[in-house]
């Protein structure tokens, strides 16, 4: 069996070098052991040129993982090469609703584009904790994601009313040596999430966190509130921020966690 975990960013907001693809969205590639995951595929082929230049064979997953239903987490699903096997596919329920998100001049979709590409997988819901193997358990939170008025589902009454991110769905990867945490956007918040895991999880240190916390555009009160809540939570030795966490809250984790930014970047690989 291969020794330790290794994590390569196949898609985000900004790339490595010039010759990595880049777009708004989240992909990441996880070895562990002998098992291979992708967690999120961005909005389009980006995270598979990525893959290629890295000399990651992504038709060999063991499983594909969605964090949530967004376009810029989903949409490269549609241009996911096919194979002779049906690669299990593990999304939170209702990963597939309807989702709107405000700008300043419209209400614009922003769900998942393609649903009818999941017939190419073995697609599997989870609502709760999973246990993929010894070492990847995949879990939702059981309480709705603080209410985001600029993010918006058609509930069945017609009208529109704030996501509350129950598909959102996370991966706690571990083994002799690391215990690393996965999100793609953590519409929860990262309180509610490391409370989580040290409650339902038994988890109270974190080798590293790995994902987007959804902080752009936040108040620096709010971002510096939020870390002094993280700093009394739980140790966490490495923090690989990226996506939606936003270029100024990215600069205050690099100055008060050490953070290192390029580990975010498309084209990236962390060993641990």
């Amino acid at each position: 069996m291969k020794k330790g975990i290794t994590i390569a960013i196949l898609n985000n907001n900004k790339p490595l070098a010039n010759h990595f693809c880049s777009e708004h969205g989240l992909s990441v590639w996880v070895q562990i052991g002998n098992t291979t995951f992708l967690l999120d595929t961005g909005q389009t082929d980006k995270y598979l040129r990525n893959a290629q230049t890295l000399g990651i064979d992504l038709r060999c997953v063991d499983a594909i993982v969605l964090s949530h239903g967004h376009y810029d987490h989903a949409g490269g699903l549609a241009y996911f090469p096919q194979t002779t096997k049906q690669i299990p596919l593990y999304a939170g329920s209702n990963v597939q609703q309807v989702r709107y998100s405000y700008s300043s001049l419209m209400l614009k979709p922003n769900g998942f584009p393609q649903p009818e590409c999941l017939k190419h997988f073995c697609y599997k819901t989870i609502n709760g904790i999973f246990r993929l193997n010894e070492h990847i358990t995949l879990f939702t939170l059981p309480t709705p994601a603080p209410p985001n008025n600029k993010l918006v589902v058609r509930a069945p009454s017609g009208s529109l009313v704030p996501d509350a991110f129950s598909d959102e769905l996370f991966a706690l990867i571990s083994n002799e040596s690391a215990t690393i945490l996965l999100g793609g956007c953590t519409h929860h918040g990262i309180e509610q999430l490391l409370l989580f895991c040290k409650k339902e999880l038994n988890i109270s240190h974190l080798t590293a966190f790995v994902g987007g916390l959804h902080l752009s555009g936040q108040p620096m009160d709010t971002v510096q509130h939020i870390a002094q809540t993280v700093a009394n939570l739980m140790q966490i030795d490495h923090w690989i921020v990226n996506h939606c966490t936003g270029d100024e809250a990215i600069t205050y984790w690099q100055q008060h966690f050490g953070a290192t930014p390029t580990q975010g970047y498309a084209g990236s690989i962390i060993t641990f």
